[in-house]
């Protein structure tokens, strides 16, 4: 799970059907938020929410503003496709394993870069 948010903020920070999600086990995200807040150095924290959707849609929001894009289970890989608010479009894949588990209430930590410093939580409702 931790290794799919990663790739997600760290990307925004640059720039399906039913019978899958439960094959994949994802029911988790559409109906919850995930929460990530960044800090870097002297820079106030940023923090973004996502808001994955069961119909393949995702909503990126931050303080810059609203941003989508699309998600799909290709095989063993969740693949997520964003645009940024200012057009920019990226695609990250991950490993949908990295996902199975997760919970509501579960939080994490990391540092992708030196003076990045990235919090996550899976948070109840939208």
């Amino acid at each position: 799970m931790k290794k799919v948010f990663k790739s997600i903020l760290v990307s925004s920070l640059v720039l399906g059907g039913a019978s899958v999600a439960q094959a994949a086990d994802l029911g988790v995200l559409f109906a919850n938020t995930v929460e990530m807040t960044a800090t870097y150095k002297d820079i106030p924290p940023m923090t973004s929410k996502y808001h994955y959707n069961e119909d393949g849609t995702v909503k990126i929001i931050t303080s810059q503003g609203e941003s989508t894009g699309s998600w799909a289970v290709n095989g063993a890989e969740m693949c997520t496709t964003m645009k940024s608010p200012q057009g920019q479009e990226q695609q990250i894949c991950n490993p949908v394993a990295d996902m199975e588990g997760a919970s509501v209430g579960d939080t994490w930590e990391f540092s992708p870069a030196e003076g990045l410093n990235i919090k996550g939580a899976l948070i109840a409702g939208r």
